[in-house]
């Protein structure tokens, strides 16, 4: 479901105040626009076995949900912290408590 104009307007004034330009810092032409989605990035972290014979692993231990933001010249795309960007209660926060999970 497409963000709200209100969730749209959070977002836009969440990356104003961190300072992300609204001119791509790739191509320095095209503008940036916010996607309709939230990204769940997975995390993962190293996990080593030690014994006979070492093993390296990296296990998953949760995802990090991002805003995207889409450079609509040459396509760049970034991924901006829903947590940073002080957006996490709005957006994720409702999902984890439907969902029983925690942050």
């Amino acid at each position: 479901m497409p963000f709200t104009t209100e969730e749209r307007e959070k977002i836009l004034e969440a990356l104003k105040q961190k300072g992300v330009p609204e001119q791509c810092p790739v191509c320095k032409q095209g503008e940036l626009r916010v996607s309709n989605y939230i990204a769940f990035v997975p995390v993962r972290e190293r996990h080593v076995e030690v014994g006979g014979n070492a093993e390296l692993d990296m296990v998953p231990v949760g995802d990090l949900p991002c805003i995207i933001v889409v450079c609509l010249n040459c396509g760049n795309t970034l991924m901006f912290s829903l947590s940073r960007l002080g957006l996490w209660d709005e957006f994720v926060g409702e999902l984890e408590a439907a969902w029983g999970r925690r942050r």
